[in-house]
C-alpha cells in the first residue's frame, strides 16, 4: 500500500480544493496506509499572502487553529483504517521566518513537518510565470543562473535552521523555468550548491521526498530530477514518497510515473519501497539498509552495500508498470506492493515467513503424529518440533510528551537503522525497544543511540 506524507485540503488551503475529511476518505478507498496531513503554516505578514488569499496574518492563524483541531478529530475517527500524520509545510520567506516557524512548532504537537521553499526575495517562485518573472529581475542577472543560487542558498538556510525531517520538492525551482527539463549540471556553481544542501541534509538524517506534483504539471520528472536523486543516493541519502495533493482528484496521482523515475535512477543502488505492515512482521533489515518503519519510507542502500536485485526484477517490473499503464494509473497501489515483495528485502522477508510457517507445519504434523502413536510410543524415537512463536506487531506510535513533538528521523548506524520515526521519544524514555522473537534485536539507550 503506498503513502504520501504532503498533503493539503481547498477546506484550509485557498489554491486547494475538497475538505480535509474528503481528502483522508480519499486516501483510504485508495488504500494508502500513512497520509500527512501538511497544511501551509501561517505567515507573519500581509504581504507574504498569495494572490488569491483573501485572509489577514491573524484570520490565517486562527484558520491554521482549526486545521489542527480538525486533523486531531480525523486522527481519531479513522485510526482503524489510515495513519494519519499530523504536520505542516514551512514558509521560508525570510531570516526572520524561523521565528514564525518555532511560534508553530511551540504551540502545537505536531509529528512532522515539511521544510520547503516557495519564494525568494519575499516574492512566490512557483506560483506563475509573471512572479517568477519578477523574481528573475530581482535577481539582476541576464541568466537564471544567480536566481538558481539564490534558491539554493536560502534552502540551506532554511535546512541549517530547521534541520526538517522531509524536505519538500527540493528542485522546485525548475517548474517555472526556460526549461525545467534541462540539467542542473551546465552550471558549475548551482551544482556545488545542490551537493552541499544535500550533503547537510544527508549528514542530518533528513528524507527527500519523491514528490509526483511535477508530473501533473507537465514535468518529465518528479522533484528532484533523476541527477539529483543520483547524486542523494551516492551520498547514501534516503527518500519518502510524497502527491503533494490540492484535492480529491490528486491523491496518489502519477505514482507509476514516479515508480518510472524509481527505475530510472536505479542504476548501482536499490531504492525500494517500504511498507508498515511488512515491517511490523521483519523490522529487522540487512546490512546497508537504512529503515524508518511506521514513516514508511521510500529507502536506499548506502554505496557500500552492493545489494543486487533479485533476478528476474527488471522483466517483472517492466511488465507490472505495464499493467499499471493499462489502468490508467488505479492499480499504483497494487505496484507499490507488489514492486516491494520482488526487492531484496521483499523477497527475504517472504523467505522468512516461508520457514517460519515450515516450522509451524512441521510442529503441528509431530504433534499429530505422536497423538495418534499413543502414550506407549518411544517418544524419542520422533522428535518433535517446538511450535516458534508468532511475530507480534509494533505497538501503537507514541505521541511526543511534551514540547513541539517534533520527532526527528533516527540516528543513523549502517547496518543498523532500524529504529521506527515515531518511536524515539518512547525509546529515550523507556532506554530500549525489542523486536519480535527470533528476529535481530536493535537497543537504544537512554542517551538515544542505537546499541548492538
Amino acid at each position: 500500500m503506498p503513502f504520501s506524507h504532503h498533503s493539503h485540503s481547498g477546506q484550509f488551503c485557498a489554491h486547494a480544493k475538497d475538505t480535509l475529511e474528503e481528502v483522508v476518505q480519499i486516501a483510504i478507498k485508495r488504500k494508502l496506509h500513512t497520509i500527512g496531513v501538511t497544511e501551509h503554516m501561517p505567515r507573519e505578514n500581509s504581504y507574504d499572502l498569495y494572490p488569491e488569499e483573501d485572509e489577514t496574518p491573524e484570520t490565517l492563524s486562527r484558520l491554521f487553529d482549526r486545521y489542527y483541531i480538525e486533523a486531531c478529530r480525523l486522527r481519531t475517527k479513522y485510526a482503524s483504517e489510515i495513519q494519519i500524520l499530523i504536520g505542516f509545510e514551512t514558509e521560508w520567506i525570510r531570516e526572520t521566518s524561523l521565528q514564525t516557524i518555532k511560534d508553530v512548532q511551540a504551540k502545537y504537537d505536531f509529528d512532522l513537518f515539511v521544510g520547503s521553499v516557495h519564494h525568494l526575495y519575499t516574492i512566490p517562485i512557483d506560483y506563475d510565470d509573471a512572479l517568477y518573472q519578477k523574481a528573475m529581475h530581482r535577481s539582476g542577472g541576464d541568466t537564471e543562473e544567480q536566481l538558481f543560487l539564490d534558491y539554493f542558498d536560502a534552502q540551506h538556510a532554511m535546512l541549517k535552521a530547521l534541520k526538517p525531517p522531509i524536505v519538500g520538492h527540493f528542485d522546485l525551482i525548475r517548474l517555472k523555468s526556460r526549461d525545467p527539463e534541462a540539467s542542473f549540471r551546465r552550471w558549475e556553481t548551482v551544482w556545488q550548491r545542490i551537493s552541499r544542501n544535500l550533503e547537510f541534509i544527508v549528514s542530518y538524517g533528513g528524507l527527500v521526498e519523491l514528490n509526483s506534483a511535477s508530473l501533473r504539471k507537465g514535468m518529465s520528472e518528479p522533484y528532484p530530477n533523476a541527477e539529483i536523486c543520483r547524486a542523494l543516493l551516492q551520498l547514501g541519502g534516503r527518500f519518502t514518497l510524497s502527491d503533494d495533493s490540492h484535492g480529491v482528484d490528486q491523491v496518489a496521482l502519477n505514482y507509476h510515473g514516479v515508480l518510472d523515475h524509481i527505475d530510472k535512477v536505479n542504476t548501482n543502488s536499490r531504492v525500494a519501497t517500504e511498507r508498515a505492515e511488512a515491517l511490523n512482521r521483519t523490522p529487522a533489515t540487512k546490512t546497508g539498509i537504512h529503515a524508518a518503519t511506521t514513516l514508511g519510507t521510500v529507502i536506499s542502500d548506502g554505496p557500500a552495500a552492493h545489494v543486487e536485485p533479485a533476478t528476474g526484477n527488471k522483466a517483472f517490473v517492466v511488465a507490472l508498470k505495464a499493467l499499471v499503464e493499462q489502468f490508467h494509473g488505479s492499480n499504483a497501489t497494487l505496484a507499490t506492493d507488489l514492486l516491494f515483495l520482488i526487492s531484496p528485502e521483499g523477497l527475504s522477508m517472504l523467505s522468512e515467513l516461508t520457514a517460519f510457517y515450515q516450522a509451524k507445519l512441521s510442529a503441528m504434523i509431530s504433534d499429530s503424529h505422536r497423538d495418534s502413536l499413543g502414550s506407549t510410543t518411544n517418544q524419542t524415537s520422533e522428535p518433535v518440533v517446538p511450535a516458534p512463536s508468532a511475530p507480534r506487531a509494533l505497538p501503537p506510535r507514541p505521541r511526543a510528551s511534551s514540547g513541539p513533538g517534533l520527532l526527528q528521523p533516527p540516528p543513523r548506524r549502517s547496518g543498523h537503522q532500524v529504529i521506527p520515526y515515531g518511536y524515539q521519544a518512547s525509546l529515550r524514555r523507556t532506554g530500549r525497544f525489542e523486536f519480535a522473537p527470533g528476529e535481530k534485536r536493535v537497543f537504544v539507550g537512554t542517551n538515544g543511540r542505537v546499541k548492538k
